[in-house]
């Protein structure tokens, strides 16, 4: 069983994770800090090029940026 079978976002609408800038994260961060598999998305997230966008882990496309940048 692979780890997104286990996320607490399985199921719900993707739109909740792949919002326009000026929407909220809020909800969808909350989403995902209450997720077992939170570090494990997370990691996938951090493994894929920089154009991967929506919230994964609990982070944005911006802060994973920020994040890159600054373990280089």
């Amino acid at each position: 069983m692979s780890w997104q079978s286990l996320a607490a976002c399985r199921g719900l609408d993707p739109d909740l994770f792949f919002l326009e800038r000026s929407e909220s994260v809020t909800e969808a961060k909350a989403v995902c800090w209450g997720c077992p598999v939170r570090r494990d998305c997370l990691s996938y997230a951090m493994a894929q090029d920089d154009s991967l966008a929506g919230i994964w882990g609990a982070t944005t496309h911006k802060q994973r940026r920020l994040h890159r940048r600054a373990s280089a």
